[in-house]
């Protein structure tokens, strides 16, 4: 079916489905019956700053599509009409603005990464029931003072 949708054929499309489960950014879906199917793994993919990156402009390149299919993702989600008043009123949009150090912000960087550690593990252990949907969680976390009066590197 995907490789049917992409117009490719099925065996570089299944190469290319178990070389992304190797690595842990899909997996199969068995609560799909017989037919092989695939779902995004539950998970953390993080990007270094694009200045660390041996080529930072390809860096950055990846780091905007990111972004582009993220507000892809948001612009889906507001438009849909599909869910139910439980799903809505659990969605959360939230923007906050801290002062801290860089110390700080590691360990704060850290504690968001063992609470999604620790919510994966819970979805890869339970089976997945007819109420249970894939949720979008996206974190950026970066000095935002570039505009503050005596702003600093």
């Amino acid at each position: 079916m995907l490789a049917r949708a992409l117009d490719s054929n099925t065996g570089v499309m299944s190469y290319h489905l178990r070389e992304l489960a190797k690595v842990g950014l899909i997996e199969r879906d068995v609560s799909q019956g017989r037919a092989q199917f695939w779902r995004v793994a539950p998970g953390d993919v993080r990007f270094r700053d694009p200045q660390d990156s041996a080529v930072p402009a390809l860096a950055r390149s990846v780091i905007d599509m990111r972004l582009a299919g993220l507000a892809a993702s948001v612009e889906g989600y507001l438009h849909r009409d599909d869910l139910s008043p439980a799903w809505r009123d659990a969605a959360l949009f939230s923007q906050s603005a801290l002062a801290l150090t860089a110390a700080e912000l590691t360990e704060f960087a850290q504690a968001y990464l063992e609470l999604v550690r620790r919510w994966s593990e819970t979805a890869r252990t339970r089976s997945a029931g007819p109420e249970t949907r894939a949720v979008r969680l996206a974190l950026f976390a970066f000095p935002d003072d570039i505009t503050a009066p005596g702003a600093r590197g």
